[in-house]
């Protein structure tokens, strides 16, 4: 009975344990309107840049009207250096930026402005990509899409040289443009000229969260589909939303798509390429059959691993009874897969809740088995939306803090959404 008793607090003490994370440090950043961060990029100096848009006007001089793109440089131990804000009259909204081998920065997202801000308007939105020094002073900046709707998701630079963005054309004289939402893939070179443009998908809505290139120079891209037919016909479309995964060559062109998921909804936000040549995706599901089992409850982040053709490793799903999903993932040093996003659950795979929406992050082996997972939070709403390994070993996310939170140090009160930047340690 006794050894019983001392197995018992061993396991319980492991159990909590897992759960647990040493916060270095935390900061907010926002003024007296909403300012969302939506990207964490990790430099090369090891400081961090990050990327999103907000309307507040005492933060920076010359803001313009609305929203604009808004870039904030940071050291490792989370110290402010400086910032930029971009845009014009109307809305622009900044998604993903990463540092350039030549140690310039390339910001992408999407712009409404016709006045003072992007050059050579074209449509509603359009697709934004401004290039500037270290300082944020800008190198140039471009336009790209058509006469209607059109929005980067994410840039990389490409390892032949060029960078790649994907994202989404509602802009019906875009070539082989299907209707409802596409898939666009643009290919630009060192001064932001098009190399190459696709436009894939159906009568539907499907649009590209993420893409990341491969070892044979190609690409991968992902996001969902509603369609079923079009570049999609033949495909299996299960359910409100499917996973759609593509891979690309070097130009552009399919050389094997497939479709993924449940009845339910599913959408992915974040894909990478793996050690052996396949791929990791990570999102959230609303299904529990297809290629899901074990959804805990309504949302759940679902991961899943494919080879290098595309064919399902394994699939997992993580989460509790409520809404549970995943924004971004990084692989460590060790392999190992780190999610962020965010959780309204108190059950299932979430150890603890602190009220509302908390932000949530999860360690994955290469496996797919749970290892750790912790919520980061208070009574209110937070989330997680990019996370990153430091170049300490340590992990840092960007995220939101919704209406005011003076538990968290740094914030100010302030009523509507700050950045929330963690650097921690499992």
């Amino acid at each position: 009975m006794k050894k019983l008793l001392i197995l018992i607090l061993l396991l319980t003490s492991v159990a909590i344990n897992a759960s647990h994370a040493l916060i270095h440090w935390e900061t907010t950043y926002g003024g007296k309107e909403g300012d969302s961060v939506r990207n964490a990029a990790l430099l090369q100096d090891g400081s961090v840049l990050l990327t999103g848009f907000g309307g507040s006007t005492e933060l920076f001089t010359g803001r313009n009207r609305k929203v604009d793109i808004f870039v904030t440089l940071m050291d490792s131990k989370g110290q402010f250096l400086r910032s930029g804000n971009f845009g014009g009259m109307g809305e622009d909204r900044g998604y993903t930026a990463i540092q350039t081998a030549s140690g310039d920065f390339l910001i992408a997202g999407a712009s409404a402005s016709t006045e003072g801000g992007r050059s050579d308007p074209r449509g509603l939105w359009d697709g934004w990509v401004i290039r500037t020094d270290p300082d944020f002073n800008i190198r140039w900046e471009k336009s790209y899409g058509g006469k209607d709707n059109d929005s980067i998701r994410e840039i990389i630079e490409a390892k032949d040289g060029g960078y790649i963005f994907c994202g989404y054309t509602q802009s019906p004289n875009l070539e082989n443009f299907h209707g409802g939402k596409d898939f666009w893939i643009v290919r630009l070179d060192e001064a932001g000229a098009v190399l190459w443009e696709k436009v894939y998908g159906g009568s539907g809505f499907d649009m590209a969260y993420s893409i990341a290139q491969t070892s044979d120079y190609g690409f991968v891209v992902a996001g969902y589909t509603f369609s079923s037919d079009g570049d999609l016909k033949g495909k299996t479309h299960r359910g409100n939303g499917d996973w759609w995964i593509i891979k690309l060559n070097r130009y552009g062109d399919i050389e094997w798509h497939e479709t993924y998921g449940g009845s339910g909804w599913d959408e992915p936000r974040k894909i990478a390429v793996t050690s052996d040549k396949g791929y990791i995706i990570t999102g959230v599901t609303g299904s529990n059959d297809g290629h899901i089992s074990g959804n805990n409850g309504r949302w759940d982040v679902w991961l899943l691993k494919l080879n290098r053709s595309g064919k399902v490793e394994w699939s997992k799903t993580f989460g509790g009874s409520d809404h549970d999903k995943a924004f971004s993932l990084t692989i460590d040093r060790r392999g190992n897969y780190f999610l962020a996003g965010y959780t309204t659950s108190s059950d299932g795979d979430v150890s603890q809740h602190h009220g509302g929406m908390d932000a949530w992050v999860l360690r994955v082996s290469a496996s797919g088995s749970l290892m750790w997972e912790h919520t980061f939070g208070t009574e209110r709403d937070e989330c997680a939306e990019s996370i990153i390994q430091m170049k300490d070993g340590t992990y840092l996310f960007a995220g939101g803090v919704f209406k005011g939170k003076p538990e968290i140090a740094g914030d100010s009160g302030r009523l509507y959404e700050d950045y929330w930047i963690v650097n921690f340690q499992p």
